[in-house]
């Protein structure tokens, strides 16, 4: 039982005093002392703690202080107002870490595992039916990268699932790559690819959602760098509607 009430958070003299108040009965803090050996002003310092977790009763009687256990089910009350008062410690916790949030987050992914990890997540959080922009010049890269079968199954399922309205721009030397894989992996009435002079396209992979970009390299060393800050990614988005409305289909 000690370990319980240990468990329970009681300190080693406040499991002994109240095993002792089990044992006796309603008592004086003396039959107490006498039953576990203790320092008078230990069992004292032990039967107030108790008493504040409502856990033990006092009466006087006769001019004298007695002590009982209270009913056991204080235990389970005790516990939920534990509960109550870490649900909202962790609300104001939130509310702090929200006020200190820094307007931007930088992230960078390496590896075929943790790239596709990114791109799947993020897009999985978009709201539904949301706009994700891409300017790019991968196209046999991204299946390269993903793995085809990742790519034509789950991650492509997810954006028929998710809705999105994607938007691809790529340079004319890709035309062919991007309508192939287009092919490939079944023609989706919410993605649409123009296209635009060579010169004109950056050799990195871009990305541009509400309120984040991306930027991919899958040359020799594959990584993407995520930048969460709204109003970068509106500054891209007016770039990228520039070129879309110069691209051709």
């Amino acid at each position: 039982m000690r370990e319980k009430l240990k468990a329970l958070g009681l300190s080693y003299n406040e499991q002994r005093v109240y095993l002792s108040l089990i044992k006796i009965g309603e008592t004086s803090v003396g039959d107490i002392i006498k039953d576990i050996n203790a320092h008078r002003q230990s069992v004292y310092n032990a039967l107030e703690e108790l008493e504040e977790k409502d856990l033990v009763i006092k009466n006087k009687k006769n001019g004298t202080n007695h002590y009982k256990i209270s009913n056991p089910d204080e235990f389970l009350n005790n516990l939920k107002k534990k509960e109550l008062i870490a649900k909202q410690l962790g609300e104001e916790i939130s509310e702090e870490l929200s006020k200190s949030k820094h307007e931007h987050e930088i992230n960078v992914f390496d590896g075929r595992g943790k790239i596709r990890h990114f791109f799947f997540n993020r897009d999985k959080k978009l709201p539904k039916g949301s706009e994700l922009c891409v300017i790019s010049n991968y196209a046999n890269k991204y299946k390269e990268v993903l793995g085809g079968e990742f790519l034509s199954k789950e991650y492509n399922q997810l954006l028929i699932k998710r809705n999105l309205n994607i938007k691809i721009i790529s340079s004319e030397l890709f035309r062919e790559e991007f309508t192939k894989l287009s092919e490939e992996l079944g023609n989706i009435k919410n993605r649409k690819i123009k296209f635009v002079p060579n010169d004109l396209i950056n050799p990195m992979a871009t990305e541009i959602w509400e309120d984040g970009i991306s930027f991919s390299s899958f040359e020799k060393d594959w990584f993407v760098i995520e930048i969460k800050n709204a109003f970068f990614a509106k500054s891209y988005k007016t770039y990228f509607d520039f070129l879309w409305k110069t691209a051709k289909n």
